[in-house]
């Protein structure tokens, strides 16, 4: 029986670093038109068609990922000004 090997599972990044160095011919071979695109659930890059890829961008889940991403980076933001803050309050209070 198959697995699905997620990110966060200790054997994703040593089945990922395995992958076969012709695996973009492979799925070549499978489908013609290749374009990938984030999956708005798991984040994982994922295959489509171009049917897929046109209702990706129409349907709604390239706005939610772009959403999801614009969220992440106003954290990052806050986060990296909070941060400045606390070294500056570091420094002032050890100038004491």
């Amino acid at each position: 029986m198959t697995q699905l090997i997620l990110p966060g599972h200790p054997d994703f990044t040593p089945t990922l670093e395995a992958a076969p160095f012709f695996w973009q011919e492979i799925q070549r071979d499978k489908c013609q038109t290749i374009s990938y695109v984030v999956d708005s659930e798991s984040g994982i890059l994922r295959p489509v068609e171009e049917d897929d890829l046109e209702e990706y961008m129409l349907g709604g889940e390239l706005e939610e990922v772009l959403e999801q991403q614009e969220d992440e980076e106003e954290f990052e933001l806050f986060f990296n000004q909070i941060k400045a803050e606390m070294e500056q309050l570091k420094c002032q209070t050890s100038a004491f």
